[in-house]
């Protein structure tokens, strides 16, 4: 059976070893990340895929690290107040864990996991969700006072501006949307669109080619267009590669 990949995110407490080695030591599961709670986490976790999620809530960061994860993902979270106990069931949360815990109350929360994971299995199966997503062939884009129709695929890249996305096209138009780019990566179809930067989304129709620089890899798109890949992004690409 494929063990579960556990991320966990955060802060440098007595505890923290305790549950990196409690993960390690159970079956069934196994340590696919350990990080501190910060800005870039939600990249992190999208890069990772993991299956359960160990969360710190910090005064820093809130919930802000997993507000816009892009699948289900079931979640422990360690916290100090009641009222972030409430918010957590906003979210996919297996358990929550106030401050003093011990070694039995993280293993009966990984217990927890283990039957809501089946919970959740069942309920998809219940429901008979389809496997396969309808993705738009055709988009409607801000273009002055009016709406622009748009097909999907002649969007060659699409950039991160703040709360926003600036949508280009491979006739050499450009569009803003009002929506973020992690919102727009999920209504794009992955088999065609892939994220390679926290700021950029491409279009892999309209890749030419990939190369090294020193330190940073960038892609080559139609236009001349080049852009570079952030680090945790290289293993999207790297799937295309024969």
């Amino acid at each position: 059976m494929k063990r579960k990949k556990v991320f966990i995110a955060m802060g440098n407490s007595p505890l923290r070893a305790t549950i990196i080695e409690i993960v390690q030591q159970e079956p069934g599961f196994v340590l696919a990340a350990d990080t501190l709670p910060h800005s870039f986490l939600q990249e992190e976790i999208e890069a990772v895929m993991p299956d359960l999620l160990i969360l710190e809530i910090t005064e820093q960061y809130r919930f802000t690290p997993i507000t816009g994860i892009s699948f289900p993902l079931p979640t422990i979270f360690l916290g100090n107040h009641q009222e972030d106990a409430l918010e957590s069931f906003s979210y996919h949360v297996v358990d929550f864990l106030f401050p003093h815990f011990n070694r039995s109350d993280f293993r009966k929360a990984l217990n927890k996991y283990k039957q809501w994971k089946a919970l959740f299995v069942h309920h998809l199966l219940m429901e008979s969700m389809p496997l396969t997503v309808q993705y738009p062939k055709k988009i409607f884009v801000e273009a002055g006072q009016k709406r622009r129709s748009m097909d999907v695929g002649s969007i060659l890249y699409l950039k991160a501006e703040g709360d926003y996305t600036r949508i280009y096209s491979i006739d050499n138009n450009q569009y803003m949307s009002s929506y973020g780019i992690s919102v727009l990566e999920k209504r794009l179809d992955p088999s065609n669109f892939i994220r390679i930067h926290r700021s950029y989304i491409i279009n892999t129709d309209y890749i030419k080619e990939m190369y090294r620089d020193i330190s940073k890899t960038y892609v080559l798109l139609n236009n001349k267009v080049e852009l570079s890949i952030g680090r945790i992004y290289l293993p999207n690409l790297k799937e295309l590669l024969f």
